[in-house]
């Protein structure tokens, strides 16, 4: 499933769950990923607007339900509904922009477009917009600094 994913992307995805079994959670959410988007980075050529990961870290932590008892990182995880969504998504605008591999943005792309989701609106609270990440996206691949 990860294969076009870049090493970033996919280290993002290692850390998100590991961020779920750190708070105890039963399964993988989108809040837990974008975690561990924050922890891994961004691409090279887009990188996080300043302060932008401190407040992201914040405003998901003050969302998220009280911590639980810690889940062993062995337990197998499911990803939730809206995660599995977010990573369709993402892989879909992957698609639509002829790109061979999935990163870091595409994910990006993939949590505002499911918009109810708590990672959604933590992203919008710190100023992320799909029109305005896409361009962006478009411009940081144009100069190469984004693989295709």
């Amino acid at each position: 499933m990860f294969d076009r994913y870049t090493e970033k992307a996919r280290r993002t995805i290692f850390f998100g769950r590991y961020a779920a079994s750190e708070y105890g959670a039963a399964q993988i959410e989108t809040e837990h990923l974008l975690l561990g988007l924050v922890q891994e980075g961004l691409e090279r050529g887009l990188p996080f607007p300043d302060g932008a990961k401190e407040a992201i870290r914040l405003a998901i932590l003050a969302g998220m339900p009280a911590k639980n008892i810690q889940t062993g990182t062995s337990v197998d995880m499911m990803l939730s509904r809206d995660a599995r969504k977010v990573l369709e998504l993402a892989d879909q605008e992957r698609e639509a922009r002829g790109h061979k591999s999935l990163h870091t943005g595409h994910l990006l792309l993939g949590f505002l477009l499911v918009p109810d989701c708590l990672a959604a609106k933590t992203l919008r609270k710190v100023g992320y917009e799909v029109e305005t990440l896409r361009a962006e996206i478009r411009s940081a691949t144009n100069r190469g600094l984004l693989p295709e």
